[in-house]
């Protein structure tokens, strides 16, 4: 039942903020290469420009996809946080494990989101997208950074926001509050502090002619365009993730 809740949840969190992750991918895309003109001078000119020139429609590209692999996904990441909670295992060490598991599910759904998010100019679908990556074999490129990233994404968010919960609990806060707010809170800072690894990540999956590694594509962001752009996109990827995990968190409460 626990694994049917966290779909359900993970459904509704993440269409809700979809028109957000495409943004936050399109900025932490832009490079700052001489002789390149930047496509967005920030992700508000980037909503704006995606709606005037293509409609509010391809604010939802690649969408399906994203309904079709979040669910199990964080019924994954959920199921398995709670599992290994109940059977006292410390919360760092069950959220981290929760956040490998679900890679399994998580990198094949990014890899083909990214096509439909960075080709917004042509007619993408799920074969075009999985011949655009060079084939089901690449299904798990960039699957190690994918880890990277949400490994320590959950040992800091699930551990957190059980913190957060447990105090605002103690507070006699208003049940639903207490489980919106805590979700929201606790997403801030692991969302915003795991943002390199999300940057590298999408680099080798939307641009793998480019970027082919960990190693050569952090030293390529770097040399090109310095620290700072590791950070690219963490303001959107922090408004993202926020109201996702509030809204996934809060419905897997409940539901239970």
């Amino acid at each position: 039942m626990d694994f049917v809740k966290g779909n359900i949840a993970g459904y509704i969190g993440a269409i809700t903020v979809y028109p957000i992750d495409l943004v936050k991918s399109q900025m932490q895309l832009q490079t700052n290469n001489p002789g390149k003109v930047k496509q967005y001078r920030n992700g508000f000119d980037c909503f704006r420009q995606i709606i005037l020139q293509r409609g509010v429609r391809k604010l939802y590209a690649g969408s399906f996809v994203q309904i079709i692999g979040v669910g199990p996904e964080k019924a994954i990441k959920l199921f398995v946080n709670q599992t290994l909670l109940a059977n006292d295992i410390h919360p760092i060490l069950a959220g981290s494990t929760a956040g490998l598991c679900q890679v399994l599910v998580t990198n094949p759904i990014e890899i083909i989101k990214i096509q439909y998010q960075v080709h917004l100019e042509q007619k993408v679908n799920l074969m075009k997208s999985i011949e655009m990556i060079g084939g089901i074999k690449n299904l798990y490129k960039g699957a190690t950074v994918c880890a990277m990233r949400d490994v320590p994404f959950s040992a800091i968010y699930f551990p957190t926001y059980h913190i957060v919960k447990t105090k605002l609990t103690e507070w006699n806060w208003n049940t639903h509050q207490t489980y919106l707010f805590s979700g929201l809170v606790a997403a801030m800072p692991a969302a915003y502090l795991c943002t390199p690894m999300d940057v590298v990540k999408t680099r080798i999956q939307a641009k793998p002619d480019l970027y082919f590694n960990f190693i050569q594509a952090a030293t390529k962001i770097v040399k090109e365009e310095g620290m700072t752009a590791f950070f690219k996109g963490g303001f959107w990827r922090v408004a993202k993730s926020s109201p996702q995990f509030a809204i996934t968190l809060y419905f897997f409460e409940i539901l239970k």
